[in-house]
């Protein structure tokens, strides 16, 4: 647990420092290409790619770099959208070649939204990317209480043993809860929050379960052990990529249009 907790007190201070002690965003640029490394190397491992998974990385890299203005989030979102079933096919029926194709296309389309929500051109960046961020951190603390104090019929034993729809019913309201939170504090419309409270809540959850049915496939444990105590890149922020490609359009779009 001390492990645990030192590493998630020293995440915290590398995300802080990216966004406040930075005002170029070269760190956030640093941060989402390094992290695009490592879970593309994860995803490799999982996947069983035959050949070193960085390609992720590259693209990444290349793209926050050489990114002028800051894209449509339709993009993403509908990258995402594609790559998954794809991903999904290749690892059910072991085509590697075509999990190491898919894969590359989702990380990407899953981690390059944390770079335009936090991007520094615009002074709403830090509440955007904090309020895609914090509603998935309430949901899943919410689910490990309510999990353990009334979890009774078990989600989906094969995949995730201890996951609880009890668990869940807690995370999906929790999420909402801190969703329309934030919206009153930052003054935001509330139908907007709502939806990214429900997309936190749904697809957020089930990020979580396919990261752990791509581990149950490999008969992996966790997805990498660079984060002692935590794992792997891709069990800290599976939720948070399975929601980051919608958060980014719903806020966008419907919070604050004509920004990212």
């Amino acid at each position: 647990m001390i492990e645990r907790t030192i590493t998630a007190v020293v995440l915290l201070a590398v995300v802080i420092g990216a966004l406040f002690l930075d005002p170029t965003g070269w760190a956030v640029k640093v941060l989402v290409i390094a992290i695009a490394f490592v879970a593309g190397h994860e995803l490799g491992t999982i996947t069983k790619s035959p050949i070193p998974n960085l390609i992720p990385g590259l693209l990444v890299g290349y793209m926050v770099i050489a990114w002028g203005s800051q894209p449509d989030a339709i993009l993403p979102l509908m990258y995402a959208v594609l790559s998954a079933p794809f991903l999904i096919f290749a690892v059910a029926k072991d085509k590697k070649y075509l999990a190491l194709g898919a894969g590359t296309i989702w990380i990407c389309a899953t981690l390059l939204p944390f770079y335009i929500l936090a991007s520094t051109k615009f002074p709403a960046a830090w509440p955007l990317l904090m309020t895609a961020a914090i509603p998935i951190w309430c949901g899943d603390t919410a689910a490990i209480f309510v999990g353990k104090a009334f979890g009774k019929h078990k989600m989906a034993p094969e995949i995730s043993p201890k996951k609880t729809w009890e668990g869940a019913a807690g995370n999906f309201l929790a999420c909402i809860a801190a969703a329309m939170i934030l919206g009153a504090i930052l003054h935001y419309p509330i139908l907007p929050m709502i939806l990214l409270g429900l997309n936190c809540g749904i697809l957020g959850q089930a990020g979580d379960l396919f990261e752990s049915w791509l581990k149950r496939k490999a008969d992996m444990k966790d997805s990498g052990n660079i984060l002692p105590g935590h794992g792997g890149i891709l069990d800290r922020i599976d939720s948070l990529m399975a929601t980051a490609p919608l958060s980014l359009l719903i806020l966008q779009v419907l919070v604050i249009p004509g920004k990212p």
